[in-house]
């Protein structure tokens, strides 16, 4: 709980400066400001929380971020922060594909509004075909790179295995030639969580071989699915191990 008191008081200016100087009218209006200078306003207050929150992102071939290549980037998902290490990591503009309940979540869905991101009624065919309509055509244009967590929901069991991907996540990739970018994600589920009492919080990030179009295009959205679900849970299943091993080694150093 400490750590929350602490990063609010540290960042409380800073947020209440931003939520009433750009959130609202970014969120409100967004076609009145170019988007790179919305995405670096919003990285920005997210490096900054990030830092005060004592989180360590630890990164495996980030490198693909550093090119302004347009990708859909397809992720486990535990934690809203998944989405704020997407933002953290990446100067070039990303957004999301999410429920839309987020459109509603104080600050969180301002934020996601302000950087274009794009909310999902299931209940909803006709607006649910109208949104992935303009993320594709998003794509088509080059316009930036999107994330998507195929899961469909936040997997609350972040020790045990993925939750099924849906094939349907991965028509706007087929549909418009663009490459995938499969990520496994894990600790992310810890910074919001009070049970975890660690002085800092890691985050382990890998960004596993590209998918290009000449490769998926050979199958169905159905096997492609099952494909990435596949590498990403043994990729996962590493970075637990290996994140037990660092933690194990942080509590060896204290009993010394």
């Amino acid at each position: 709980m400490f750590r929350y008191i602490r990063t609010i008081t540290i960042c409380f200016f800073d947020i209440l400066c931003a939520y009433f100087g750009w959130m609202i009218p970014f969120s409100r209006h967004p076609e009145r400001y170019p988007l790179q200078y919305r995405y670096a306003k919003v990285r920005k207050l997210t490096l900054k929380v990030t830092k005060y929150m004592h989180v360590d992102i630890i990164a495996k071939n980030p490198e693909i971020l550093k090119t302004p290549r347009t990708y859909v980037f397809i992720g486990n998902h535990t934690s809203m922060y998944d989405a704020l290490i997407m933002l953290c990591l990446s100067e070039y503009p990303v957004s999301f594909v999410g429920k839309h309940e987020i459109r509603h979540m104080p600050f969180f869905g301002r934020i996601m509004k302000a950087i274009d991101a794009v909310f999902i009624e299931r209940d909803n065919l006709k607006k649910e075909v109208a949104v992935l309509r303009e993320v594709k055509l998003s794509l088509k244009e080059k316009k930036m790179s999107w994330v998507i967590f195929p899961e469909g929901t936040r997997n609350k069991n972040p020790e045990g295995p993925l939750l099924p991907f849906k094939a349907g996540s991965f028509r706007m990739a087929f549909d418009t030639d663009t490459p995938i970018v499969p990520i496994a994600i894990y600790g992310a589920h810890r910074p919001l969580n009070t049970k975890y009492r660690l002085k800092r919080f890691p985050i382990h990030v890998s960004f596993l071989d590209t998918i290009t179009p000449d490769q998926f295009k050979q199958q169905n959205t159905v096997t492609i699915a099952n494909h990435v679900q596949n590498i990403i849970q043994d990729e996962v299943k590493r970075l637990q191990v290996l994140d037990g091993h660092l933690l194990m080694m942080k509590t060896d150093k204290k009993k010394r």
